[in-house]
């Protein structure tokens, strides 16, 4: 009484202050224009005069909202926000509702007290920081990966099998062997898998697959004694590939790690989706090159099937070592695309993206395109593992849904299993494409070759390791 329009005008001064902290000189015309707030309507205190004109236009939008607009609100703008447009929007918002909650005339029930010290807790916890908190992981050992599927095209049907293990904190899996794998038919027929020696997996015999119209699921057991099985699935439709192409882009996307546009090879098909049924697609490719080192040694040379140091090797970068006949790679997609038929049933569906390949090196190049039909629930756990992996970062995040496989331990051993094993209707095409045709430039990738300056010629590596093979694969020309 008597002084309260002074109080409230030292209040909003010293308010008003703490508010341009928080805003920041970027966006404050001056002390003087400052100096003008005038009284808004219904007792709140205006930032026209306070502030730059861009950056008040864009208060003033988010003062005509019931609330702090959302993250999908400010990215639906025309241009984004920057960090400081951001916490001027923040701070401003804040300073609009305490404003009129602590200096609005028409609040009379709030009594003085509880006013400052609301204001005070404000002032604090504006003001000050958060210390970090180290998160505290609980770390679990001995669940089982198993991944795979058992298909219709011979070469197709195959699972890994892997044990995850902590060795010095750090998550590693590990694989299985010696496991007992078969898949069994709705008949009752168990057909034994065999295991691919020095690695997890474990493929069909030659010469079999999966008939149409008959239900099939995996069982694994290992020598823990986990007796691990899949539910049972019938094979899909097979839906056959229309027509399949490879199409080169010289600035197919952008790379924000190297910063420029990248050339790549776009894997294309088309296909009739069948009217009478649902049907769940899957796409992807494995791509296949020569190459002529198989082995490169750093600061030594290659004898006896290693790279073996030296004293006189100690300051020599590397030597490269030539494979001991033809030789090929491959390297496969960057997961799989998928597609459902709900909005395209019946109809003719063109120029799908089945995955790119960069553009490093002139040569061969030869695409094994892939399509997979699936079940409608293998469809829905691999549409979790890509909301998952593809849509976990940002604002606009989903919450994480549990992702869930078809896998159980059947054992009293109850092992967590994770992962799928579907059965899969597969539709192969194989395109060979000559990169020195490509009107274009590759990536500036080194292509020197060091060989070891040794008479008689140094030793040649043999083609094996990751993914190489000295088999020509299907479809490369001779």
């Amino acid at each position: 009484p008597g002084n309260s329009s002074a109080v409230a005008t030292r209040q909003t001064e010293t308010f008003k202050n703490l508010v341009y902290t928080v805003l920041g000189s970027p966006h404050v015309r001056s002390a003087n224009a400052a100096a003008k707030l005038d009284a808004g309507t219904g007792g709140g205190l205006s930032l026209r005069y306070s502030l730059k004109p861009k950056t008040y236009e864009r208060l003033s939008q988010v003062f005509r909202k019931p609330k702090l607009p959302t993250p999908t609100d400010r990215l639906n703008n025309q241009s984004r926000l920057s960090i400081n447009q951001e916490v001027t929007l923040l701070a401003a918002t804040y300073y609009q509702f305490y404003t009129n909650l602590f200096f609005h005339s028409n609040v009379p029930f709030m009594p003085c007290i509880l006013r400052t010290f609301a204001f005070l807790f404000f002032v604090v916890s504006a003001t000050t920081c958060t210390d970090p908190v180290t998160p505290v992981y609980r770390f679990e050992t001995g669940f089982l990966l198993i991944e795979g599927r058992i298909s219709d095209l011979e070469g197709y049907s195959e699972i890994r099998l892997s044990r995850n293990e902590i060795l010095f904190g750090v998550y590693q899996l590990i694989p299985v062997a010696e496991a007992v794998v078969s898949s069994i038919d709705d008949d009752g027929q168990e057909l034994a898998w065999q295991h691919i020696i020095a690695s997890n997996r474990y493929r069909a015999p030659e010469g079999w697959t999966a008939e149409a119209g008959k239900t099939y699921h995996i069982r694994a057991v290992t020598p823990q004694g986990e007796v691990i099985e899949s539910t049972p699935e019938l094979m899909p439709t097979n839906v056959p590939i229309q027509e399949a192409r490879v199409e080169f882009e010289q600035e197919a996307y952008f790379s924000n790690a190297q910063n420029r546009f990248i050339p790549a090879f776009r894997t294309l098909l088309d296909l009739e989706d069948p009217g009478d049924e649902e049907n769940y697609y899957q796409f992807g490719f494995t791509a296949w090159e020569t190459i002529a080192v198989c082995a490169s040694c750093e600061r030594s040379r290659w004898r006896n099937g290693e790279c073996i140091a030296s004293s006189d090797t100690r300051f020599v970068p590397r030597w490269d070592y030539l494979c001991g006949m033809e030789c090929w790679i491959s390297a496969q997609s960057g997961g799989r695309n998928i597609l459902s038929d709900a909005f395209i049933n019946g109809n003719r569906v063109e120029n799908i993206e089945v995955g790119r390949l960069d553009f490093k090196r002139k040569g061969g190049l030869l695409f094994v395109v892939e399509q997979f039909n699936v079940t409608q629930a293998a469809f829905e756990f691999s549409e979790v593992l890509e909301g998952l992996s593809e849509g976990s970062g940002g604002l606009n995040a989903p919450l994480p849904a549990a992702l869930v496989g078809n896998l159980t331990d059947l054992s009293d051993n109850k092992t967590n299993v994770l992962g799928y094993v579907g059965v899969t209707a597969v539709n192969v095409e194989r395109i060979y494409f000559d990169r020195d045709t490509v009107n274009g430039e590759p990536l500036p990738f080194s292509t020197a070759i060091t060989l070891e300056p040794a008479d008689p010629a140094p030793p040649r590596a043999p083609c094996v390791g990751g993914t190489r093979t000295a088999v020509r694969p299907e479809g490369w020309p001779n």
